[in-house]
């Protein structure tokens, strides 16, 4: 059985301080030193991820595009926490 490894600076930072630090300290962390891009790449990988998840996950959250915005990356990294909450 092949086993695939994702790096991704972004989920490897939140997923460390996950459950450790509060919520609004990572995400004032991420939306202060991560870009757009980084966060809606992180935010695509992690869905993916959980696409290919066996077994599946019940009621997975659904994949939100987001519209530019000035609250875009904040509401992304939310995303991102959500979808870890689940896990």
């Amino acid at each position: 059985m092949a086993v695939n490894f994702v790096v991704n600076e972004l989920l490897c930072f939140v997923k460390f301080h996950y459950g450790k630090v509060p919520k609004g300290d990572i995400l004032t962390c991420v939306n202060g030193f991560c870009t757009y891009e980084e966060v809606s790449q992180a935010k695509k990988l992690i869905f993916q991820l959980l696409d290919g998840i066996e077994p599946k996950v019940s009621d997975p959250p659904r994949c939100i595009t987001r519209k530019e915005s000035n609250n875009k990356r904040h509401l992304e990294s939310e995303d991102i926490l959500g979808v870890l909450g689940m896990l």
